[in-house]
């Protein structure tokens, strides 16, 4: 298991166990390395995918997400909200 599919399952465990639903969209869910740099270590799409099902804004899902795995994963040095709604990860 690499280490985005570890976190995927991680991130997805945390905040399944918090009482979100995932409408049976993990597969389109993504944890990958982020296209520029200076954007994080991973990033996480989540709440942009379960924003068009939901019919709510992906930056409100984003920051509800952030605060749990916040929470949870202490080996970040800090977790970032980016326009349109990823979460990035920095270690």
């Amino acid at each position: 298991m690499n280490i985005y599919n570890y976190y995927k399952s991680c991130f997805l465990k945390t905040l399944n166990a918090e009482g979100f639903e995932f409408l049976n969209l993990e597969d389109k869910f993504l944890v990958e390395k982020p296209k520029k740099e200076n954007y994080g270590d991973i990033t996480f799409n989540a709440a942009l995918i379960l924003s068009s099902k939901l019919k709510s804004d992906p930056m409100e899902i984003a920051f509800n997400f952030k605060k749990i795995l916040k929470k949870k994963f202490q080996e970040f040095e800090e977790i970032e909200i980016y326009k349109p709604g990823f979460i990035n990860f920095f270690f």
